[in-house]
This record gives structure tokens, sequence and C-alpha cells, in this order.
């Protein structure tokens, strides 16, 4: 789940003062989930979201429950051993690293300072989560929860990476939204299957298509935007930036040249066109011949999707979706 989603579903709740929220701070060697992950625990014992599985997931989860009865802003920080060293907490777990989780006791005026992201539209911008520590092992925050712009972050932190969890003394930053939205284009057989993995793995998707009925598939309602217009008459506005990602697989290779030519120029971080090898070369041939630089249409992944001998569209869409993880992977790590 997505940061973004994974809050939007907490605020939803009508518990959400009552959790107490776990949030991985830091990580060494080899472990489950790496920092910025969080999973929010409740009275109950239900969970939202997950820190890794197994033997350290139920000890955080068991404490975080234990911990929900507080009325206070509580903050503390635990660390899990996973390597069979003499840590704090020994989770019997063999992966071979350590985890230092910060629980959170959330209240009213934390929600209120989450509040923005009910109603923020995923891809759109970039928000972060200033979470101060505690001086001590434990301790009671006097600000639990800032939500800031990527303008707002303070002055020491606009030196780290931005898309990157940043632990910078007393103060851990996370990404809780960052821009980037995936243009799909054409709602077939591979579309719709695509659009639910993506969905499913955090990316957000507005999906476009010429044919109004592919549209009201009900496979798309939880898409960001459905836009529904002739391939070759994209009106200026379609917001396409060098942090989105672009799509291809309308139903003809027309289509596919008449959105490529007018979506390259706007060099998205990913585009990919589906189809074979020889269908590749026409249409970046005629990508060329239509005046478009040499540079942007080499940046074209096509056929789409990672070489995994994909044949249905299931499998094809898998192998796409895989692409645009490893391609998002590589761009947080370069930031």
């Amino acid at each position: 789940m997505d940061s973004l989603r994974f809050f939007k579903n907490l605020l939803s709740r009508e518990d959400a003062a009552d959790c107490v929220l776990c949030t991985i701070i830091a990580e060494e060697g080899s472990v489950p989930r790496k920092s910025g992950t969080q999973m929010a625990v409740f009275p109950d014992g239900s969970f939202l979201g997950t820190v890794g599985g197994g033997a350290v997931e139920h000890m955080a989860g068991q404490y975080a429950k234990s911990l929900c009865t507080r009325q206070d802003a509580y903050t503390e920080v635990r660390h899990y051993g996973l390597d069979g060293q003499q840590r704090e907490n020994i989770t019997g777990m063999i992966c071979g690293g350590a985890l230092s989780i910060l629980f959170q006791k959330m209240d009213r005026r934390s929600l209120e300072h989450l509040s923005p992201l009910k109603t923020l539209r995923a891809g759109t911008q970039s928000l972060y989560l200033l979470m101060p520590l505690p001086d001590g092992a434990a301790g009671a925050a006097s600000e639990p929860l800032i939500l800031c712009g990527e303008e707002e972050l303070p002055d020491g932190v606009r030196l780290q990476r931005k898309k990157q969890p940043v632990l910078q003394g007393q103060l851990f930053v996370a990404p809780v939204a960052l821009r980037g939205m995936v243009y799909l284009f054409g709602a077939g057989h591979v579309g719709r299957a695509l659009f639910g993995i993506l969905r499913s793995t955090g990316f957000p998707v507005v999906v476009v298509d010429d044919r109004p009925a592919m549209l009201e598939d009900p496979s798309f309602d939880d898409a960001e935007r459905k836009i529904c217009m002739p391939y070759h008459a994209f009106p200026e506005a379609l917001p396409i930036s060098a942090d989105d990602y672009l799509v291809v697989c309308t139903s003809g290779h027309g289509g596919d040249v008449d959105v490529l030519l007018q979506m390259l120029p706007h060099q998205p971080l990913y585009a990919g066109c589906i189809g074979s090898k020889k269908k590749a070369a026409a249409v970046a041939q005629k990508l060329l011949e239509a005046g478009l630089d040499e540079a942007l249409v080499a940046r074209i992944h096509s056929p789409i999707g990672l070489k995994i001998k994909a044949k249905t569209p299931e499998e094809i869409a898998v192998s796409i979706a895989a692409e645009m993880i490893l391609c998002r992977a590589e761009a947080t790590e370069a930031e």
C-alpha cells in the first residue's frame, strides 16, 4: 500500500485517534521492509499496513496495542534484532539485520495535521511528514506529526534526497505523497489488467481511451480520472511532466503514434508502447518522420515490459508493471 492511500484509509476510520502509528525509521543489514514503512495498530488489535510481517510485526503490534489506551501524544523508539545478536528485542528472525521503529500514539491534533491528505489527489504534489523523535527512549513530543510541502522542508533536509525518508538528528522525514501520475492510453485487455496491478503497487492512474464503453468498465472505478476523446486531439492542459509515466496500448498503431507525438515532448519519466519488435520499429520510424528528436524516440520502452516471455494480457501487464516499478525505484535512488 502506498503512503497516501495508507493515510487516506487511516483517516477514514472512526477509531483513528485511538491508534498507534508504527514507523520504521532506521534499518541495517537485510530486513523485510525499509525505512519509512508504516503500520497503524488499533485498540481491538486490528491493523493497517505492515512493518515486515513475521515475529517483528507481531512484537511491534502487541506493544503498539498496549499503548492504544494512552491519551497523550506519546512517542517511543524501540529496536528489533533480526540477526540473532543480543539486541533490545530479539525476534528470532534470521534476515540478518535490525530495525528501529518509532511508536506514536495518535490524537485529535495529529489527525488535524494530517487532514489535508483526505482530499489530496494522488500524483499531483509532494508532501512530507515530519516526525520529531523523543529525546530519550520514550517521551511526549509537543508536535508529533507535521505535514509540509517540499518548499517548507527544514533547511537541513533540503540537502537530502527528496524521494527517500531521512533520519536527521531528532527528526524523521518521510514522503507521504509524491508527484508522478501514470497516464494509461488504452482501456483494452492489457490496459484493464495493468490498471489493477498499478493501483495495488502504489501508482495513481489516469485512464484515456477514445471508446466511451471501454471506460465504463467498473475495473477502472478507482482511476484518478477517466478521459474519453480522440487520440489525435488531446488538450494542451493534459499535465504530463517529467515525474509522470506514459503507457501506450491503444487499439491500433495509429493511435499509438498520435499519443506519442503529443506526449513524448513532455519527456515523462517513463514511456512505454506495446507491440512487437516489428511494430516498435515502424512506430519509431513514423515518429522520426514526423519530426520528433531521435533521442526522444530512443527513450521509448518498446516492446514494452521486462522480457519474461509474457503471452496473455495478464502476463504482459505483469511485465509492464515490473518495468515501471524498476524505473520508479531507480529514479528514487538517483534523486
